[in-house]
């Protein structure tokens, strides 16, 4: 009911508007008593019709809508079948984990340009989802679900030439759990950009790993000995590892020098070992004391990437690898270097993961004392990432040291590979 004026009808001074099968209608009164009086009508027409149209309903349907009012609570009814109705509707798309897969390594390769040894890792991690959630929808899965799969996962291994894999009774480690709630986090983010799912099942933040020692690297006498050892490790004479691989490793195999070549390229250079065994001899300018990783640059780091030769490093290339060409890697390259690491645990020195560029970083820092230069050298955007993971605090005796490893000061023979 509202003050009505009109110039034609000037008698007339009320309005009460109503609504009548979607639409709206209004009558016009010329006293307030009849408006008001008209309004109570409707209002009680209009309450008398939602008695009316309850009287109409089942006695089934009726305990049903107590009942759901019951387990919501103080939730509105209305909102939760709205939001019912968006699930189904949302999930009658026919799409699946199993087909969903696919779709989301093809974006990551074709609009994300993500490498195929990266692309690799990720399809075996969502693959090993997809096989149990294979014909789920991805908004029917829910974070307990997805935190029972994960919190149950065993260790699964390969063994080569054969294609079937292998479920170990071994808990995944931390670490790789953290790999893989990192995938299916970036797979659910997907899928929520295109609108497969309104929320994501994976909860929190993953577990937080705290280095309980300082990085590892060698000491110069450590590295010295390395070295040493791979001028007296013949491949030929290489014991089959034990273990979950067995088989992976050759009985003869006379190419050595690519190890040697791992070895220092990673020790005095700073290279990651996934930018090693993609480098070639023709990224390296002896000439103007330049390693070029511009078209091998791996994980965050700037793709104008150049590492500076030192006077070592210049030494090792000089004498060992003069003029070459061609990968610096031979075939059969991961499983040599992994019969060499065999090799010089043995001999009771451990090769732990990226000791080499740890060590590089360390001693650089030690000499340097820049860690703007060092960063630089590392391929870090900051130096937040040397100071965290890389640099272990060393002196500057123990840096000469390092740095005056070379071939002759090893009195190191050329080793013949024909």
């Amino acid at each position: 009911m509202e003050p009505y004026n009109e110039k034609a009808r000037p008698h007339l001074k009320w309005r009460v508007k109503f609504k009548l099968k979607g639409k709206w209608h209004s009558r016009k009164f010329a006293l307030k008593k009849e408006a008001r009086l008209f309004l109570d009508e409707k209002i009680a027409e209009f309450r008398n019709l939602g008695v009316r149209k309850a009287n109409i309903l089942s006695e089934s349907l009726k305990r049903e809508a107590i009942e759901a009012k019951e387990l919501l609570g103080e939730l509105s009814l209305l909102e939760a079948a709205r939001h019912y109705l968006a699930y189904i509707r949302q999930t009658s798309d026919g799409q699946t984990i199993k087909t969903l897969v696919p779709l989301f390594l093809n974006h990551l390769r074709d609009e994300r340009g993500v490498g195929a040894r990266h692309l690799k890792d990720v399809s075996g991690r969502l693959n090993r989802f997809a096989e149990s959630f294979a014909e789920r929808h991805p908004a029917t899965i829910s974070p307990t679900e997805f935190a029972d799969w994960l919190g149950n996962l065993k260790v699964c291994v390969k063994p080569k030439a054969t294609t079937e894999r292998e479920i170990l009774d071994e808990d995944l480690s931390v670490q790789s759990r953290r790999h893989y709630r990192a995938v299916l986090r970036n797979f659910f983010a997907w899928c929520l950009d295109n609108n497969y799912c309104s929320v994501m099942p994976i909860r929190g933040k993953p577990p937080r790993i705290r280095d309980v020692a300082a990085p590892a690297i060698w000491t110069p006498s450590e590295l010295a000995k390395a070295i040493i050892l791979f001028f007296d490790w013949n491949p030929a004479q290489t014991r089959k590892k034990k273990g979950k691989r067995n088989g992976n490793y050759p009985v003869k195999a006379p190419e050595k020098m690519d190890i040697l070549a791992n070895i220092v390229l990673c020790a005095f250079g700073g290279l990651r070992q996934s930018e090693f065994e993609r480098l070639h001899w023709e990224h390296v300018y002896l000439d103007h004391d330049t390693i070029d990783l511009s078209e091998i640059t791996t994980k965050n780091t700037p793709s104008n990437r150049h590492v500076a030769i030192r006077p070592n490093l210049r030494a090792w290339l000089k004498k060992h690898f003069p003029r070459l060409s061609g990968p610096c890697r031979k075939p059969n390259f991961p499983n040599r270097l992994a019969a060499f690491r065999n090799f010089l645990q043995s001999q009771g020195l451990q090769w732990q993961p990226n000791v080499l560029r740890h060590s590089y970083a360390s001693y650089l820092m030690g000499e340097l004392k820049d860690a703007a230069y060092v960063a630089t050298q590392m391929g870090h955007i900051g130096q937040g990432t040397l100071y965290k993971h890389y640099s272990k605090p060393v002196y500057r005796n123990q840096a000469a040291r390092y740095w005056g490893l070379t071939p002759d000061t090893l009195n190191l023979r050329i080793v013949n590979v024909a």
